[in-house]
C-alpha cells in the first residue's frame, strides 16, 4: 500500500471536527467548554469518558483510553492507522490515492475488497436480470420478503454451472483468479482446475462495519448441503469478529443502545422488513468475545434471540458466558415453539416482537433455570453438578461485587440451595476455591516512568509554547524511558514541521502512543506554573545525565590505568575534570 502524505494526513485531521466524529458511536452531553458520554471502551454507569474540541482529542478518566480522530477510529473500527485516515478521508471528501503495492505478507485487501464488490455485483445481476435466477426470486416471495429489503441487503443468485463467476472475469489472469482464490470465490488449486465455490444457492453478501462486501453467505435451493455455505476465513473475512448486516444496524443500535442477536440471515431480513433495525447475526458459529466487544461498540444492552425449540441447548453455548466473563448486559428472548425468528415477524409484525422484551430471561437466570432440568436433582450426583455448573458460571464473572449480585439476586439459585439443605456459606466457599482455580484475579501494574522525564512531557504537552525552550536544553536522547523517548521525538518532529506542537498532530505522530499522550497531557493540565516545573525537571535530567557521565569516564579511567596506555588515561582524566 502506498504510504499516506503528511499533508494528507493534516488534511484529513483538519477536516474532522471530533465531536462530531465520537456522536456518530456514543451519546454525548455538553459539559462546560467539553462534552462527556459514557465510555465506549468500558462498561460503566457513570460517563467518564470526555471529548475536548479545543485540542481535537478524547479521553477516559475510567479506563484511560485517549487519543485523536484518528486513534478512536483504530480503536472503535479495529482497523489499522492507514484504514483510519482513508475512512476518515472518505467521511471529510478528501481523496487519497491508493498504490498498487501489496501489503505485508504479499496480500492486498483493497484488492480483495474489489474482488467481492465485482462478484456481489455479479450476483445480484444473476438473481433479478436473469432468468436462471426465478428460483431464488420464488424462494424469497414464499418466505414472504419483498423486492425492497432484498436489495437493500443487496442479495444475488450463484447460478449451478462451475465456472460463471471465471467466464464472467473475461480474461482469465493468472492474477486475477488468484485474487479471487484469495477473496474465497473460487476453489480447486489442489485438483489443479479452479471452479466457483458458490454454485446454485441464494447469495447474501457479508459486509463490514463500512459496507464493504467481505465475504459471503450461500443457501442451497436444492438438496445440497451444507445448507448454508460462507466464505472461507480470508485477510478480510473472520467469522469470529464479522457480524452479519452490522453496518446497516449500528445506526438504529447506537440510538436505542440495544442490540438483537440472531441466528439466520432470512432472520435479519425480516426484522428489517418489519421495522427493526437494530439487528445482527452471527456467521455460522458461537459468539466470541470479539463479538461481544464489538456489540459494546454499538449497544449496552443484548437481546439473544434463539428458536424455542432450541433455546434450551443454547444454554451450554459458550458464547453465554462471554457475555458475563465481558461484564455486557444480555438477555435471552425465546420465542413460542416450533417459530424461528422470521417466521414470528412476518406473521406477527414488529411490534409483537418488540414486546418480547418484556418477558426476555437474564442470561444468568436462563442458564440456572436450564442446568437445575438438565441434571437430575433428586440424586447427590445431580445435585452437585448443577451446583457446580452455576458456581463455574459465577466465577467467571471478572469482578467480585458482580458475582455477588447474582449470588443475591438469583431465587431458583437460592431455592435450589435451599431444596438441598445447603448453606449460603458452603456455596461461597466453593465459589472462592473456583475463583482461585481458575486464577481470574489480574494486577495492574502501572508503568513507571522516570518522575523528571514524565513531568517533562506533562509540562510541554499541557504548554506547548514552552517546546522551543525545552528542545535548546534537552534532546530526545537525554529521555532514558522508550516511550517518552519516541513522544518527545514527536513533539519536536511536529514542532519542526508545523511550527507548533499542535496535541492531536502529536498523538498522531507518536501512533500507538497517542493514548499515553492524551493522558500526559491531562495531568499536565491539572498542574500549574508549567514553566518552572519544566526548569526543575531540566535541570534534574541534566544532572543525571552528568552524573552518568562521570560514572562512565571513572570506570574507563580505571580501565586504562590498569592496561598502562598513558595517553588514553590522560585524555580521559581531562574529560573527567571538564565534567568536575
Amino acid at each position: 500500500m502506498a504510504r499516506i502524505s503528511p499533508e494528507t494526513i493534516a488534511a484529513v485531521e483538519q477536516a474532522t471536527d471530533i465531536v462530531s466524529l465520537i456522536s456518530e458511536y456514543v451519546p454525548l452531553k455538553r459539559a462546560g467548554k467539553d462534552f462527556k458520554g459514557l465510555c465506549p471502551f468500558h462498561n460503566e454507569k457513570t460517563p467518564s469518558f470526555f471529548v475536548v474540541p479545543a485540542k481535537q482529542i478524547y479521553h477516559c478518566f475510567g479506563c484511560g483510553e485517549g487519543g485523536n480522530a484518528f486513534g478512536f477510529v483504530m480503536a472503535m473500527e479495529k482497523v489499522s492507522f492507514p484504514e483510519a485516515i482513508r475512512m476518515l478521508a472518505e467521511r471529510a471528501g478528501i481523496r487519497v490515492e491508493t498504490g498498487d503495492e501489496p501489503q505485508a505478507g504479499g496480500i492486498d485487501k483493497e484488492k480483495l475488497y474489489r474482488a467481492n464488490e465485482w462478484a456481489a455485483k455479479e450476483y445480484e445481476k444473476y438473481l433479478w436480470d436473469d432468468p436462471r435466477g426465478a428460483p431464488a426470486r420464488e424462494y424469497l416471495s414464499g418466505r414472504g420478503l419483498g423486492v425492497e429489503v432484498a436489495k437493500r441487503f443487496r442479495l444475488g443468485y450463484a447460478p449451478p454451472s462451475r465456472d460463471t463467476l471465471l467466464r464472467a472475469l473475461g480474461r482469465r489472469s493468472n492474477q486475477a483468479i488468484a485474487v479471487l482464490e484469495q477473496a474465497g470465490l473460487v476453489t480447486g488449486r489442489d485438483r489443479g482446475e479452479f471452479y466457483d465455490r458458490f454454485r446454485g444457492r441464494l447469495m447474501f453478501p457479508i459486509m463490514d462495519v463500512r459496507g464493504r462486501v467481505i465475504a459471503f453467505g450461500g443457501r442451497t435451493l436444492g438438496d445440497d448441503t451444507p445448507k448454508y455455505l460462507n466464505s472461507p476465513e480470508t485477510p478480510v473475512f473472520s467469522k469470529g469478529i464479522s457480524l452479519y448486516a452490522v453496518s446497516l444496524a449500528k445506526q438504529a443500535a447506537l440510538k436505542s443502545r440495544e442490540i438483537f442477536v440472531m441466528e439466520g440471515y432470512t432472520d435479519v431480513l425480516a426484522a428489517f422488513q418489519c421495522g427493526v433495525e437494530a439487528v445482527v447475526a452471527t456467521l455460522g458459529t458461537a459468539l466470541t468475545a470479539q463479538h461481544v466487544r464489538n456489540l459494546r461498540r454499538y449497544a449496552d444492552r443484548v437481546y439473544l434471540v434463539y428458536d424455542g425449540d432450541f433455546a434450551g441447548e443454547k444454554a451450554s453455548d459458550r458464547g453465554l458466558d462471554i457475555f458475563l466473563e465481558e461484564e455486557m448486559d444480555a438477555a435471552i428472548v425465546s420465542l413460542p415453539a416450533g417459530e424461528d425468528p422470521c417466521d414470528f415477524l412476518l406473521k406477527r409484525g414488529g411490534e409483537a416482537f418488540r414486546a418480547l422484551e418484556s418477558t426476555a430471561q437474564e442470561i444468568f437466570d436462563f442458564k440456572v433455570a436450564i442446568v437445575s432440568k438438565r441434571h437430575d436433582l433428586t440424586t447427590v450426583a445431580g445435585q452437585s453438578r448443577a451446583l457446580d455448573e452455576i458456581l463455574s458460571t459465577v466465577a467467571k464473572v471478572p469482578t467480585a461485587m458482580r458475582q455477588e449480585l447474582y449470588l443475591a439476586r438469583n431465587t431458583v439459585l437460592r431455592d435450589l440451595a435451599e431444596k438441598m439443605n445447603i448453606q449460603e456459606s458452603v456455596l461461597r466457599e466453593r465459589l472462592r476455591r473456583m475463583r482461585s482455580g481458575r486464577a481470574q484475579e489480574v494486577v495492574n501494574k502501572d508503568v513507571k516512568y522516570p518522575s523528571e522525564e514524565k513531568w517533562l512531557l506533562e509540562s510541554i504537552l499541557a504548554e506547548p509554547k514552552l517546546v522551543e525552550s525545552a528542545a535548546a536544553r534537552v534532546s530526545p536522547d537525554d529521555v532514558r524511558h522508550e516511550d517518552l523517548q519516541k513522544i518527545m521525538r514527536a513533539v519536536l518532529t511536529v514542532f519542526q514541521r508545523d511550527g507548533e506542537a499542535r496535541l492531536s498532530s502529536v498523538v498522531t505522530e507518536a501512533g500507538e502512543l497517542g493514548g499515553l499522550v492524551v493522558a500526559l497531557a491531562e495531568n499536565g493540565a491539572k498542574q500549574s506554573n508549567h514553566e518552572k516545573r519544566l526548569s526543575d525537571c531540566v535541570d534534574r535530567i541534566l544532572d543525571r545525565k552528568k552524573k552518568e557521565t562521570r560514572t562512565r569516564l571513572k570506570r574507563e579511567l580505571a580501565q586504562k590505568a590498569d592496561s598502562g596506555d598513558r595517553e588514553a588515561t590522560e585524555r580521559l582524566l581531562r574529560a573527567l575534570q571538564e565534567e568536575m
